[in-house]
């Protein structure tokens, strides 16, 4: 998936509710039999490590999520799924778990100060979204950094990788 961001995109966070519900409705619509994952660049701003996650559920006003709002909406949408960053890497810390960032990408603007996650793996719990026909474990899942053969970022942003175990379930 790819929702769209608020700034070069011009995309609100009202737009971006309306594109998230619009994966929700293909998910629905062709999850049976089929293990789910959703994943992409989703422009919302999310937790970087567990603590964070934590701080911010206490105090969601004083420690607000980097980026444009949008993500415990999504998790509500969702029931919860499995966020599979924060599965693998809960204690990571937050210099290692940005997906946007500034200070390490080339691609992004010469005057850009800003570093946060914006790519995500999620995993649904809920019968809702995930079929019963498959249980799926997270092995590990890392940042990726991919790079053109000159050397250069070949996006503003870094992307998620994950390995999965998927079984399916016998009846």
């Amino acid at each position: 998936a790819h929702m769209e961001s608020k700034g070069k995109d011009g995309c609100s966070d009202k737009c971006r509710k309306k594109q998230f519900r619009q994966i929700i409705k293909k998910i629905e619509k062709l999850k049976t039999n089929n293990p789910v994952i959703l994943l992409g660049d989703f422009n919302v701003g999310g937790p970087v490590n567990e603590n964070q996650q934590e701080r911010h559920k206490n105090n969601p006003a004083k420690i607000p999520y980097k980026g444009n709002i949008g993500y415990e909406k999504m998790m509500t949408y969702m029931q919860n799924p499995i966020d599979v960053w924060l599965k693998s890497n809960p204690d990571k810390h937050s210099s290692q778990s940005y997906t946007y960032d500034c200070y390490q990408n080339r691609v992004t603007p010469k005057f850009c100060n800003d570093r946060y996650r914006i790519d995500f793996i999620f995993i649904p719990k809920s019968y809702r979204y995930q079929s019963e026909n498959h249980i799926i474990e997270v092995e590990k899942s890392k940042i990726i950094r991919w790079k053109t053969n000159e050397g250069l970022d070949v996006s503003d942003h870094f992307g998620v990788e994950a390995t999965l175990n998927i079984y399916e379930v016998v009846k």
